[in-house]
């Protein structure tokens, strides 16, 4: 299983090129450079957290099917198309709840930030959305589907909803009254008032007809969240609205109404509900965020994106596949693996979600930060993750590589000393914000 999706950054590298370049020939602009980025990374993030939680989860599926499983049901085909069935209608009740309780909108928010639509988006992803989710599936072993059907399942769901990121398929005709289509799926990300909330289905668009949710493709469709979010930082992405929810909680009077405040809706006050955004028009007509970065700091991070998603293939491959038999987790995580090498490949890719893609804000702490990044990547990658000796000339070349690295983005610091970079948050939020290092 690992080793399947050890094979999906290159894949998704591959298909998200295709996109772009069929997008250019039909002349739509649907990739803006500092946000496909941004989304890459914030996949990198959940995929890293994925690696460790994933394997919690099957131990967790195969811990309730073996004490609290109704019954056993066969493995069967039809068997398996009813456990798709059931899992869909309890992605749409998971997914749903993401959106009407507040501190499920804070986890599930990431994914709808973006105010591009392309297939980057499918890969914008909080890795917490992972727990949240299971309390929900959890069902599926419960009614009695085998563990492996439930991970095959998710497997599936997964991959269609990746791909309904796109705004090259149109219509699909009467296939939009069985399946979550483009079509619809695009209407779920529009902040547009008509489309907020709506289309919650994973694979099939019953349960939205059934429950009312359901809305096709109209007007012109809007992305991202109605507030905005002028930022690249991915950890900022993470934790920005459970600061706002806090912020608010401090403010209102009565345990009580704190704690609705978290389990109510976006939106909603002791006195009633706010509107979605102070803007008008639910800020349909804000420009977009998309700081420019010059060519050459531009080619930079997208050649240390590739790096970071190329390190996560490897740790994923390596990682090898998923076998039951195992004393404890941790046995699991160092079977194939040796501790240091997991820390190791931890550490980095956490590192390169962290600083690569604020270098196109040009923000200097970032600057700072990923010179320390490189420096670690001089050392783990050739001496700890590919296990050459200290003092073999082939180590000191992969070493070098980084250092040279480092050199070249020492050659762009002026970037990162401009004193005319325009501030896109208050004073205020930067305050807030300063714990995440921006």
């Amino acid at each position: 299983m690992l080793t399947f999706l050890g094979l999906i950054a290159p894949i998704f590298f591959i298909v998200v090129g295709v996109e772009y370049m069929l997008g250019k020939m039909m002349g739509k602009e649907i990739y803006h450079f500092s946000d496909a980025m941004t989304n890459m990374t914030a996949g990198m993030a959940e995929r890293l957290f994925d690696f460790f939680y994933a394997i919690i989860m099957l131990f967790v599926f195969k811990w309730i099917f073996d004490n609290f499983a109704i019954t056993e049901l066969p493995r069967t085909p039809l068997m398996w198309v009813c456990c798709l069935v059931l899992y869909d209608f309890l992605y749409y009740w998971y997914h749903r709840t993401g959106h009407e309780a507040n501190f499920l909108w804070a986890v599930h928010i990431v994914h709808h930030q973006s105010e591009n639509y392309n297939l980057t988006v499918g890969s914008r992803q909080s890795g917490f959305q992972a727990i949240a989710r299971t309390f929900f599936l959890s069902v599926l072993p419960i009614v009695g589907f085998v563990p492996e059907f439930a991970w095959t399942v998710f497997i599936v769901g997964g991959t269609h909803q990746f791909f309904l990121h796109t705004q090259l398929i149109g219509k699909l005709g009467p296939l939009e009254y069985i399946f979550v289509t483009p079509s619809l799926h695009r209407v779920h990300h529009g902040r547009n008032d008509k489309y907020l909330d709506k289309n919650y289905g994973g694979i099939f668009i019953w349960w939205d007809m059934i429950f009312g949710t359901y809305q096709r493709e109209e007007d012109e469709v809007k992305y991202g969240i109605t507030t905005g979010l002028p930022s690249n930082n991915v950890y900022w992405a993470y934790f920005h609205y459970w600061v706002d929810l806090f912020k608010q909680a401090k403010k209102i009077e009565g345990f009580g109404n704190k704690v609705k405040l978290f389990v109510k809706r976006p939106g909603w006050t002791p006195q009633g509900m706010m509107p979605p955004s102070q803007d008008k028009n639910n800020g349909l007509d804000r420009a977009l965020y998309d700081p420019k970065a010059p060519l050459d700091l531009s080619i930079y991070v997208f050649v240390q994106v590739a790096l970071g998603m190329g390190l996560l293939s490897a740790m994923l491959i390596k990682k090898g596949k998923v076998t039951d038999g195992y004393d404890s987790l941790m046995s699991f995580y160092t079977e194939f693996m040796p501790l240091p090498e997991v820390l190791m490949y931890t550490v980095l890719i956490t590192m390169a979600t962290l600083t690569v893609p604020v270098l196109l804000e040009k923000k200097k702490w970032a600057y700072q930060v990923e010179h320390v990044r490189l420096a670690f990547m001089a050392l783990g990658v050739p001496f700890v993750l590919m296990g050459i000796e200290v003092g073999d000339p082939i180590g000191s070349l992969v070493a070098g590589v980084f250092l040279a690295f480092s050199v070249w983005l020492y050659r762009m610091r002026h970037n990162f000393n401009s004193k005319d970079r325009p501030s896109r948050i208050s004073a205020k939020l930067e305050n807030v914000r300063s714990f995440l290092f921006k």
